[in-house]
C-alpha cells in the first residue's frame, strides 16, 4: 500500500492519470494537502517502511508526522533539506541529522535509533 500526499493541483491529476493507466489506483491511498495534518497522521500511524519528505527547502515541519508514520519495526525515512556546500555542508548535515534524531526520539521514545 502507497500513501501519497500533494497539495499541488496539477500534480495530484497527473498522479490520478498515472496510477489508473497502470492499473495501481487500488494501491495507492492518495492524501491530498498538506502532509503535516492531523488527518494524515492518523491515516498513516505506524504503517509505513518508508517514507519520503519532499518538502524544500527543509522538512523541518513534516518530520513529527513522517516519524510517527514508519513501522513500529522501523523504517527509511527521505529527508529533503537546503545544506551550504563547501566547509559548511558536513556541520550543516549533522546539524540536520541530529534535528532528526531528535524528533524521532520525542515521538517514537528512546528504544528508536538513527542510523
Amino acid at each position: 500500500r502507497v500513501f501519497a500526499c500533494e497539495w499541488n493541483p496539477d500534480a495530484l491529476e497527473a498522479l490520478r492519470r498515472g496510477l489508473a493507466l497502470l492499473g495501481k489506483d487500488a494501491q495507492c491511498e492518495i492524501l491530498p494537502g498538506d502532509n503535516r495534518r492531523a488527518e494524515v497522521r492518523t491515516a498513516t500511524a505506524g504503517r509505513c517502511n518508508r517514507v519520503m519528505l519532499g518538502l524544500i527547502p527543509t522538512s523541518r515541519e513534516g518530520l513529527p508526522n513522517a516519524v510517527h508514520a514508519l513501522s513500529d519495526a522501523g523504517g527509511l525515512l527521505h529527508v529533503h533539506w537546503n545544506v551550504p556546500s563547501g566547509e559548511e555542508e558536513s556541520r550543516a548535515v549533522s546539524a540536520v541529522a541530529a534535528e532528526v534524531k531528535t524528533v524521532l526520539l520525542a515521538e517514537r521514545g528512546d528504544e528508536w535509533q538513527c542510523h
